[in-house]
């Protein structure tokens, strides 16, 4: 049987209280799975409305199921592997604006919507010139918003009080800031007028936000349900949604609830980096030292004796120092990275982090390296054996591994192809290495130039190119 009211007994419906723009795995395991839990245990009684545009069929596939999916959490949860399961009901009704624009723009009538959740990629929050408000709907997410909010500002006569505190979890660097500055350039666009401006600013809430959590969606190994559920997520234990600029609503923010891992913070940046250079820039970092030699998945890197301390080393030896945040929470947030990466429900596989790894690194690990550099006179040598062996990596082979299929910038691949191709093993390996680390295009700078930095990857890299990875990495302990 398919999952729905009908044949699930659920909680009865409430007010709708959040518009949610996307119907994406990501959402489903996080914004409604914090409402569900703040409807269960907080007195939020609060249900959403989904407005989802990108498939004809995303609509209409959750209100087959009405609004309900299984929501599998699948981690490590105080230190033991844990794998919990529950019933979504907080979503009302989906909403597709192409099929029904009018049920589109009566979501901005309901009297207590309060919120507006969106997580429409990173390619979502962007302005197009063309757009036109008559249109049934505007292309793009915030054209989109902007038509929602002229309907809500008009049916409440430009009342004050009854605008929106907006949410979005796309993640581009302040998103909220970002959104709300296009939503300002369709207002004048539109010739809106200076009274709707007004609204906008004063009445709107735009907040930006840096949320956390793994989803890898749809489970491989789905566990017996007793029904259908064409919709079941799932998602690891760990949760977090940092919150700025929000000081002007905070007391409204049910949401602001430690057990939630939820904060309400002035800015963004040293979280940002926090995530950033810790999760993101440790997950860059370790995939060619791990890959080369001869591990798959993160889980396996973690656990294997060198190259687990190796990760740690790294994370609290060169990255927490470059992160101005207390050092209690940079080390609280590493080691809860360390126990995700740890997750045996998730086969995160290293070829598949290893995607564009050059841009990754650049704008993950290479700040890193430059501030640990300025602040301690000297390279953090984890990080740069890790940017060596990259080099390697991007030969597209190794002695081990054998063919390495890379898949990044075509002008990137033929690029270090073309120079390890000119390379034989009698020349200057040196002289490579500038090579490969000038390409400002790759870099955004002629790493070549910061000598101190070349010396030792080269250094680096000719132990690699002689087979001594393993014997590089005991050694730094040295």
């Amino acid at each position: 049987m398919l999952l729905n009211r009908y044949n699930v007994s659920v909680a009865e419906l409430r007010p709708t209280k959040v518009i949610q723009f996307g119907a994406g795995n990501f959402l489903r395991a996080f914004a409604e799975y914090l409402i569900q839990s703040a409807n269960e245990h907080f007195g939020f009684n609060g249900n959403v409305a989904i407005v989802q545009y990108v498939s004809p069929q995303g609509a209409l596939q959750i209100n087959q199921q009405d609004g309900l999916y299984t929501l599998l959490l699948q981690g490590i949860k105080d230190g033991i592997a844990v794998q919990e399961k529950q019933i979504i009901d907080c979503v009302t009704q989906a909403i597709n604006p192409n099929l029904d624009y009018q049920a589109f723009l009566a979501l901005a009538d309901l009297p207590d919507v309060r919120y507006i959740i969106s997580n429409t990629t990173e390619a979502g929050i962007v302005f197009n010139p063309t757009d036109k408000f008559s249109d049934t709907p505007a292309s793009t997410f915030p054209a989109k918003l902007v038509q929602l909010l002229y309907r809500r500002f008009a049916n409440v006569k430009g009342n004050i009080d009854k605008g929106f505190i907006i949410l979005p979890c796309e993640l581009i660097e302040n998103n909220g800031l970002c959104l709300k500055q296009i939503c300002e350039q369709y207002a004048d666009l539109w010739s809106l007028g200076r009274d709707f401006g007004l609204w906008l600013n004063n009445a709107n809430h735009f907040c930006s936000t840096l949320v956390d959590r793994i989803v890898p969606g749809f489970p491989k190994n789905t566990p017996e349900l007793g029904y259908e559920d064409k919709l079941l997520t799932m998602a690891e234990q760990y949760y977090s949604w940092i919150i700025a600029d929000a000081e002007k609503i905070k007391d409204e923010l049910i949401f602001n609830q430690e057990a939630f891992n939820v904060k309400l913070v002035s800015d963004l940046t040293a979280y940002r980096d926090l995530k950033v250079r810790i999760l993101n820039g440790t997950h860059s970092a370790l995939v060619p030292v791990a890959y080369l030699l001869g591990i798959d998945t993160v889980r396996e890197a973690v656990e294997d004796p060198l190259v687990g301390k190796f990760i740690r080393q790294l994370i609290f030896n060169e990255i927490v120092p470059t992160i101005k945040i207390d050092s209690s929470e940079c080390e609280e947030f590493a080691n809860d990275v360390l126990e995700r990466f740890a997750n045996p429900f998730i086969e995160h596989r290293l070829m598949s982090i290893a995607l564009n790894s050059l841009a990754k690194f650049k704008t993950r690990d290479l700040p890193i390296i430059l501030d640990y550099q300025a602040q301690f006179k000297r390279i953090p040598s984890r990080l740069a054996l890790s940017l060596a062996a990259l080099l390697v990596f991007y030969r597209g082979s190794f002695a081990e591994r054998g063919q390495i299929d890379l898949v990044d910038d075509v002008q990137f691949i033929d690029y270090f192809k073309t120079k390890w191709e000119q390379f034989t093993f009698d020349q200057d390996v040196k002289k490579l290495t500038d090579q490969l680390l000038n390409n400002e295009q790759v870099w955004g700078i002629d790493l070549s130039k910061n000598v101190q930095l070349t010396e030792v990857i080269s250094n680096y890299v000719s132990k690699i190119l002689a087979g001594d990875l393993t014997k590089l990495v005991e050694e730094l302990d040295i």
